[in-house]
């Protein structure tokens, strides 16, 4: 199958518009127009002539020229962010016809437009396709001229443009996708958008590539080669695919992590190095089978990740590095490494062995502990009531519940004489009852 390497070197196209304004209009009417259904600007007209409304249109988009007398807007174009991805707007009244343009780059946009008048019509035009060196369906983007079909999706060095627009290019199954660490260029788009920073807004057109997400195997490769370079950031939509995954590392974050996932295939991913979030935005859906967090040279800096709410691994397993986890991690064996864990009404995760590492538990949820020789398990950041469904306690094990915020289901079962923990921080004047004793 071939490779497709990314380049990105699309000659530019701006995208441009056109509302045909016709019939007769009376004051009071309305029209209405917004940007990839964002927030909308409502025009109430004054004058009924057709070239004063268009004038009117002009201004409503970008604030230039002067409304007609009695014509009203909610808002203007210069007011709401979404409209700063207009290049230009125009009205020429030899045909009744407002050209809206896009940007330069060939930034793609919806035009919705709509009216309220028993005579008067808008009716919306395409001039111009958008397309230019960030946009992923342009054959010219590839180097071997062919839009991604099945096969390889390769970012290396040989990237020269971002990959920003069409994104969704979810029919397409590929078998395998490398963004080595020679690349710089960073696919996707951010979820605020600051192309004008005076007028940031949350992103109206998709921030994933989309891609392999039909039912099939992916072999996803983030890192790999001796590029020691500034690497992009990488936003990736796998869908159904089954994803089988290897991180060797990443970008550094300056304005979001280097890599964000999604998607509900299931499949086996490793982390050795990297700077990660995993289904972190509200709403947002992952799903893998085994997940598995290790190091290169630095235990405990190696790795930063983030795992969403909206996250459901199977099987978690950590030997080093940084994990935040806002939902369950199935279960999780921590032998190195640090889990800071934030779930909130998830599935109740199960930590069959905390070893030489540290739980910090901010969670209200049941949850079942083994903790052996220099681990810790620790409840007292965090002052919510929860249940602990079965403990044990090993030799050199350390469990901290200063504030008696637990209830224990099955009682405490202390594999080792007390003196042998590490610590068993709990509260001074408590009741303990031995059970049976095996």
């Amino acid at each position: 199958m071939a490779n497709h390497i990314w380049v990105g070197r699309a000659a530019p196209q701006y995208q441009e518009d056109t509302i045909a304004i016709a019939g007769t209009w009376v004051a009071a009417d309305t029209i209405t127009i917004d940007l990839d259904s964002g927030p909308p600007l409502v025009l109430t007209i004054g004058s009924t002539s057709i070239n004063d409304i268009g004038t009117d249109i002009v201004y409503m988009l970008e604030k230039s020229g002067s409304l007609a007398t009695g014509s009203t807007l909610t808002s203007t174009g210069q007011e709401t962010p979404e409209f700063s991805q207009l290049s230009d707007v125009s009205y020429d009244s030899s045909t009744s016809k407002v050209h809206v343009k896009g940007k330069a780059d060939g930034r793609p946009f919806t035009l919705n437009v709509s009216e309220t008048s028993t005579s008067g019509t808008l009716t919306k035009a395409s001039v111009t396709t958008p397309t230019g060196p960030h946009t992923a369906d342009d054959a010219d983007n590839w180097i071997n001229g062919v839009p991604v079909a099945a096969g390889t999706v390769v970012f290396d060095e040989r990237a020269q443009s971002d990959l920003k627009y069409k994104l969704d290019q979810s029919t397409v199954a590929v078998s395998q996708i490398d963004y080595t660490s020679e690349c710089t260029v960073n696919v996707g788009l951010p979820e605020t958008n600051t192309d004008d920073p005076a007028n940031p807004f949350y992103e109206t057109l998709e921030t994933y590539y989309k891609i392999g997400t039909v039912t099939n195997a992916l072999a996803l490769n983030v890192g790999d080669g001796p590029g020691v370079a500034s690497m992009g950031w990488f936003n990736i939509d796998t869908g159904t695919a089954v994803v089988t995954a290897n991180f060797v590392k990443t970008g550094v974050r300056s304005t979001q992590a280097p890599f964000r996932w999604v998607g509900t295939g299931g499949g086996t991913w490793d982390i050795d190095k990297g700077d990660i979030e995993l289904a972190t935005l509200y709403g947002e859906t992952g799903t893998i089978s085994t997940l598995r967090v290790a190091y290169v040279s630095n235990k405990l800096n190696d790795v930063t990740l983030v795992t969403g709410s909206g996250l459901t691994p199977t099987t978690f397993k950590q030997t080093g590095g940084q994990v935040t986890a806002f939902g369950t991690l199935g279960t999780a064996t921590i032998t190195g490494g640090t889990v800071e864990y934030r779930a909130n009404g998830a599935s109740a995760s199960t930590f069959s062995e905390v070893r030489n590492a540290r739980v910090t538990y901010m969670s209200p949820d049941t949850v079942t502990a083994t903790v052996r020789r220099a681990g810790i398990f620790d409840f007292s950041k965090d002052q919510r009531s929860r249940t602990v469904a079965a403990v044990d306690l090993y030799e050199g094990a350390t469990w901290k519940d200063p504030d008696d915020t637990v209830t224990y289901s099955a009682g405490i079962d202390v594999n080792c004489a007390i003196n042998e923990l590490a610590e068993f921080d709990v509260p001074a004047i408590k009741k303990w009852t031995p059970g049976t004793v095996s």
